[in-house]
């Protein structure tokens, strides 16, 4: 399962849920050989939300912060929340907020933000929330990135001038590099009304 889950291919044959509900059927373990849960794990990590979703509504064990956080089950996470009866650190937070802006979950990003995560945080060095939103949009149908997360991150404090941890990339180095050219343009003229005053 984990490899269909996280393969370009059947994604890009618009088939890889259809594929996934096959492999269900046939008696794969929608939690993985090892019950560890990783087939929605990995779905979400390559930004193959049709996938995930599909593993969500057959059923999967949905154990942990981050997966609810990239699914968008915002239920789930208040729950979890609750749950812990604690703040969580800033690593639990990180994991969740980039994992909710890599697959489009912007009710996922909010509550995050809602209770005090810092948009720029990557504490990891595994980029920001925004990074994840412009690199991994494809496999949730977005070929251009999410442009709605990048103006939702953006509209709510992102700073598109933080380097990616290991990368040294800024947001546009981002966008540039991946093709995508109306969140090129978005930065850009966001950049500009900073810069010059209207």
């Amino acid at each position: 399962m984990n490899l269909l889950v996280s393969s370009v291919h059947p994604f890009r044959a618009g088939v890889q849920a259809d594929l996934v509900e096959v492999l269900l059927d046939a008696g794969a373990a929608i939690n993985g050989l090892p019950d560890d849960g990783s087939p929605v794990r990995v779905a979400l990590m390559f930004g193959y939300v049709g996938a995930a979703r599909t593993l969500e509504r057959r059923g999967c064990r949905i154990g942990d912060f981050d997966v609810a956080a990239g699914l968008g089950n915002v239920a789930a996470m208040e729950r979890m929340l609750a749950e812990n009866n604690h703040a969580p650190g800033p690593e639990f937070m990180e994991e969740a907020f980039t994992n909710a802006c890599g697959n489009g979950q912007i009710a996922a990003a909010k509550l995050l933000l809602d209770r005090g995560f810092d948009i720029n945080r990557q504490l990891q060095g595994h980029g920001t929330g925004l990074h994840h939103a412009i690199m991994h949009g494809e496999g949730g149908g977005a070929p251009d990135g999410r442009l709605d997360v990048v103006h939702f991150l953006i509209e709510n404090g992102a700073d598109q001038n933080v380097r990616h941890g290991q990368w040294n990339a800024t947001a546009i180095d981002y966008a540039t590099y991946t093709g995508r050219a109306e969140i090129v343009e978005y930065l850009i003229e966001k950049a500009r009304m900073i810069w010059i005053p209207a």
